[in-house]
């Protein structure tokens, strides 16, 4: 993931709880389902006939001033969140392109005072708060994909990671 510079929510849930504990962070993943319908837009409509309504979703919670925060503002970057929320809010829709704004406020902004999400309106399940990461993904919640939809999903992310690069370079262009 860090080679290639891209991920989902649990790698980079997983990769963030690893470096807010290399530098004395206390944090914890929190795990749940989320409706894969977060990601129309980025994968073309059809493909949403084929897989599942929902999948494993994960965030992190931090410990600061002796409270927990939930976060999930880094799991987009401010160009590619901006230029989703555009063509979400130009669609007329409240979650799409990996954003989950069903009260029209989402924020990619880290900001303490307040737990930002991008993510979390479409949080369907909750299924607690991990330590470990792989500690939950041998139990019977974490939503493993079959084989043909991991061989479809490999077949499509080429083209996911493109419209997004798309997404991210015209947002650039617009407000440069």
């Amino acid at each position: 993931m860090i080679q290639r510079g891209i991920g989902q929510c649990n790698n980079k849930a997983t990769l963030l709880l690893a470096l807010c504990k290399a530098v004395g962070i206390q944090a914890k993943v929190h795990h749940g389902y989320i409706k894969t319908e977060v990601l129309r837009g980025i994968f073309p409509g059809y493909t949403f006939a084929f897989f599942p309504k929902k999948g494993s979703h994960s965030w992190i919670e931090v410990e600061i001033d002796g409270g927990w925060k939930k976060i999930d503002s880094y799991i987009n970057d401010k160009a590619f969140f901006t230029a989703a929320k555009a063509e979400n809010e130009r669609r007329g829709w409240d979650i799409g392109f990996s954003l989950a704004c069903p009260d029209g406020k989402c924020d990619c902004e880290f900001n303490i005072d307040e737990e930002t999400f991008v993510q979390m309106g479409a949080v369907v399940e909750e299924h607690g708060i991990w330590d470990d990461p792989s500690e939950f993904m041998v139990t019977d919640k974490y939503l493993k994909m079959s084989p043909i939809h991991m061989f479809f999903l490999k077949l499509m992310v080429g083209g996911a990671n493109n419209k997004i690069e798309e997404m991210r370079k015209r947002h650039s262009e617009e407000y440069t």
